[in-house]
């Protein structure tokens, strides 16, 4: 009566140590339920066996028919959480009353979409730092975020230039839908801070009219400045003014 008994699933193995006199043994076999024809979805059997990324963890449950089947007590699977994009084909063996494998069920969680909008109304004036260019955004999951900034397309001139995605992500598990807004540089104001001066301010009355004369060069009699820099009538200002005789 020295003997031991061990079996790991259906159709496993069996050992018994041997005792010193001869011993009979009838193997019973029962019939096993094929798993070949169960389904593999996710959380449900009225999942969808490809879902949005949504932040949480789900996962994988084999049904027969309309039997939702137990994980240890009915198969086994190699692998059956997951949280982020991507995509699981488990083996999937059963045990106890149930025999066959499947190795050729695959299901997915498909990238969720992010919808990024640049504000509109944004601008600098000519030679200032670029601000932050802000966005709203609508469809991130609660516990993810969003890193990086907006960037926009290269100049440095009075003009418009489209805001971009910049490096602006929130990762893998999403799918960026950006709207570019515009980014106005608008020209600077140099009335209250650039200097005007005239070689000659006053003109003795000889029935004649007279303008200041303006080339912008050291010969010019007036000259318009900002700081150091000579400023160029037509590029960078415009004059006005009524002749007197």
């Amino acid at each position: 009566t020295d003997q031991t008994y061990r079996s790991n699933h259906y159709g496993g193995t069996y050992t018994i140590s041997m005792p010193s006199y001869d011993i009979e043994v009838t193997a019973e076999f029962t019939s096993c339920t094929p798993i070949t024809g169960a389904t593999l979805h996710w959380d449900s059997n009225s999942s969808s066996i490809n879902i949005t990324y949504d932040h949480g963890e789900h996962t994988a449950n084999v049904y027969l028919g309309s039997s939702d089947l137990t994980v240890d007590a009915n198969y086994t699977i190699t692998t059956n959480k997951q949280t982020d994009v991507g995509s699981i084909t488990p083996t999937i063996t059963g045990v106890g009353t149930y025999c066959g494998t499947i190795n050729n069920q695959t299901i997915s969680i498909t990238t969720k979409t992010l919808n990024i909008a640049a504000v509109e109304g944004q601008s600098k004036v000519y030679g200032a730092s670029d601000p932050v260019f802000t966005y709203t955004y609508s469809g991130l999951c609660s516990g993810d975020q969003i890193t990086g900034a907006l960037g926009r397309a290269a100049g440095e001139n009075v003009g418009s230039y489209a805001i971009n995605i910049g490096n602006l992500t929130a990762g893998s598990n999403y799918n960026i839908a950006f709207t570019p807004k515009d980014f106005v540089i608008n020209a600077k104001d140099l009335s209250a801070i650039a200097t005007v001066s005239f070689t000659q301010d006053y003109y003795n009355h000889d029935g004649n009219a007279h303008q200041p004369s303006i080339d912008n060069t050291d010969g010019s009699n007036m000259k318009v400045s900002y700081g150091v820099t000579r400023l160029t009538l037509g590029t960078d200002f415009t004059t006005s003014y009524t002749t007197t005789p």
